[in-house]
């Protein structure tokens, strides 16, 4: 590939990736997956990978540093520490993939990802009910109450940061059914694009006639 190809493709814009794109796959699943890894090169999918893989590390440290602060709920720290762990093995086993050669290795390494996801998921789950089920009762301001240990108390990192966690997995899994949306758009404009006839206007036939047609017509 010249300087000058390589120069185009960089200056494409996304409009015409997404028509390349529908025309070099085979179906809507590999459509899909083009477009993602062409709306993931960016800066913002950058900082999305970076994130996805400190915030576990963090989850796991306020965990563990505040494991036994939080009476209205004990089960909150441990949420914090189990889904970090697993948020980390996930982000490990995903990274790898990506640079690994043998496919091989990287069917082993998606079948290992399966369990943790799983795993994930039911400590998701019941996260909602430990987090949103002492929403009404917790209290992140005051350790004690009355000379006494509260036992509504809940460190304010610990609830928040968990609280977050689980608001953010909503929060992106909107934003993915959004881009799903923005992609069946896409999707359906360029297929019409491709399908839609060209109309030949007016000025079109006039200038497809072959000279002299007018007045080989006015002779007949």
């Amino acid at each position: 590939m010249s300087g000058g190809d390589v120069e185009d493709d960089d200056n494409k814009g996304f409009w015409d990736r997404a028509r390349e794109a529908k025309r070099n796959s085979d179906g809507i699943v590999s459509y899909f997956i083009t477009m993602v890894s062409i709306t993931s090169v960016t800066i913002i999918g950058t900082c999305c990978i970076i994130t996805a893989a400190v915030i576990p590390f963090v989850a796991v440290v306020i965990g563990i540093i505040k494991f036994d602060q939080c009476p209205a709920n004990s089960m909150i720290p441990v949420y914090l520490i189990v889904v970090g762990v697993l948020g980390m093995i996930s982000s490990f086993l995903s990274m790898t993939q990506q640079v690994m050669d043998d496919e091989k290795k990287k069917k082993c390494l998606g079948c290992l990802q399966c369990p943790v996801s799983f795993i994930w998921l039911g400590f998701f789950i019941a996260g909602n009910f430990w987090v949103f089920g002492a929403y009404a009762k917790v209290d992140t301001s005051h350790k004690l109450k009355a000379g006494t240990a509260n036992p509504n108390f809940c460190d304010p990192w610990v609830y928040w940061f968990a609280f977050a966690l689980i608001v953010s997995v909503y929060a992106f899994l909107f934003l993915a059914c959004f881009l799903c949306c923005v992609l069946v758009f896409a999707l359906g404009r360029t297929t019409h694009e491709e399908e839609t006839p060209i109309v030949d206007t007016e000025a079109n036939k006039e200038s497809k006639q072959p000279p002299g047609g007018e007045a080989s017509t006015s002779k007949e």
